[in-house]
Formats: C-alpha cells, sequence, structure tokens
C-alpha cells in the first residue's frame, strides 16, 4: 500500500486537483441529470415509537444523547490537540460544534417528527459535514484554499436545506442538494488522503470514521427490518449509535496524532 501512496503522492500538483475536481464534476452532473430525488411519503414514520415514562419515541430521542458527550469532550481537548494553522482549529471547532448541536436538533426533530423539525435535524449535520470535510482539505491539500472556500461552502449547505424544505412545502421534493452535502466529504476525503501527504499521524483513522458513518446510514435504510427481528431496538436507533461512533473515532484520531510537518 505504501508504494502506491508514495506514487500517487509524486503526480503533479495540477494533475491530482483535475482528479478531485473531476470527480466532484462527474457527481454534481450526475446528481444534476438525475432529475428530481424526493424524500420518502414515510420518511417521518419510523419503526420504535415507543413511550418511555411519558417521552414519546424515546429510544430515537434518547439515543441522540450519545453525540452530547463526543461533541463536549471533543471541543474541551480541542486546544491540546495536534493542529498547525487557526483555520484548522476553527474547522475542528465547527466539526464538534456541529455534532453538539445534532444532538440537540435530532432529539428535537424525533420528539414529535414532521419536516419542519427536521430542518433543525439536518442543518447542523451540514457544518459538521463541511468542516470535517474544510479540516482535511487544509491539512492535506491547502490552508488556503479551505480558509477561501468554506463559508461558501456553509451558505450552500444550510441552503441545500433551506431548498428540500421549500422544495417539500411546494409538493416538488427535492433532496439532490443536500445528498451532495454529505456524498461528496465522503467521496473527495478518502482521495484527499490518497493524494496528498499527511500533516499529522493516523489519517487512516478518518476511514474508520466514515466506515461507522456508511454503516449509519445502512441501518438507517434497514430501520424496520431491525426492529423486526426482536423488537427491542430498531435501525435507526442504531444509526444514531453508530454516528455518535463515527464523531467519536474521529475525536480519538485528534487526540492521539502527533506532527509529522508544518504547513
Amino acid at each position: 500500500m505504501r508504494p502506491i501512496l508514495n506514487y500517487a503522492r509524486r503526480w503533479p500538483a495540477s494533475a491530482r486537483a483535475v482528479i478531485l475536481l473531476a470527480i466532484a464534476a462527474a457527481v454534481v452532473i450526475a446528481l444534476l441529470t438525475h432529475g428530481r430525488i424526493p424524500q420518502p411519503a414515510s420518511y417521518n414514520h419510523f419503526a420504535d415509537t415507543r413511550p418511555w415514562w411519558g417521552l414519546p419515541n424515546a429510544q430515537n430521542v434518547l439515543s441522540n444523547l450519545l453525540f452530547f458527550p463526543v461533541a463536549l469532550w471533543g471541543l474541551w481537548r480541542l486546544p491540546r490537540f495536534a493542529v498547525i494553522t487557526r483555520f484548522e482549529r476553527l474547522a475542528w471547532t465547527g466539526f464538534f460544534l456541529g455534532v453538539l448541536l445534532t444532538s440537540l436538533g435530532s432529539a428535537y426533530y424525533h420528539w414529535q417528527p414532521d419536516n419542519l423539525r427536521l430542518v433543525w435535524d439536518r442543518l447542523p449535520i451540514t457544518l459538521s459535514f463541511i468542516c470535517l470535510f474544510s479540516a482535511v482539505l487544509a491539512e492535506r491539500m491547502s490552508t488556503r484554499l479551505a480558509a477561501w472556500s468554506l463559508l461558501p461552502m456553509l451558505v450552500y449547505a444550510a441552503g441545500s436545506v433551506t431548498y428540500w424544505y421549500v422544495s417539500e412545502t411546494w409538493g416538488r421534493s427535492d433532496l439532490r442538494p443536500y445528498i451532495l452535502v454529505q456524498l461528496l466529504p465522503l467521496l473527495l476525503i478518502p482521495l484527499l488522503l490518497l493524494l496528498y501527504s499527511p500533516r499529522y499521524s493516523h489519517g487512516w483513522a478518518l476511514l474508520l470514521g466514515a466506515g461507522w458513518y456508511v454503516l449509519a446510514k445502512l441501518f438507517e435504510a434497514l430501520d424496520g427490518w431491525v426492529y423486526q427481528l426482536g423488537g427491542v431496538v430498531s435501525g435507526h436507533t442504531l444509526k444514531h449509535l453508530l454516528a455518535a461512533m463515527a464523531a467519536a473515532q474521529i475525536a480519538w484520531m485528534l487526540s492521539r496524532r502527533k506532527m509529522y510537518r508544518a504547513a
């Protein structure tokens, strides 16, 4: 594996940038030509709606609390993490802040699921994804590019949620812009790890974090099937657990990594 990495990282910077841009453009074009991707009409209906002591949808609500200690620990430990530039520290702060707000927003949504509450679930998720991508972009490729692009990406991410909600109210539901916010980082971060040399150790942990999140999305899709297996826990509750594991994996990486080179 190391010879492959060394070979890829010796390519001209322009060639590596073209690869990233080509893949991003291909994904955008594919989504644009695909046509609308509506949110399923049953999206707000979950398999496990059991209340606990008067709390509706208890497991789906309470499982969001798993994000809270991860986010708090990350924000508390952030000054001690190996971070070279102020921008990287800003991006990681945004990531953990997004995880913290996801804990609150998703719990609020699952208390009484509907599309308006779902906005407050999705907005902090986009914050975490964009800040994570910006942090990796700054570390691997260019701090200047990451700093220049962060605000436009955050505006786009918030706009993608707004566009989805407005499209829902107009009866023309379209998730494509929101899907792009999650899909592109999941595709481009592994490529950034492959094509660019690291400033820090433990970069492989980002791939484990991505794996936890992909597994979380799988369990989200299998919500009812998982619940029917024994009626103990639903796929969506496990999705929250696995997504929290993804955030914890990244926090662990930051706590363990060592600096290789300066910016």
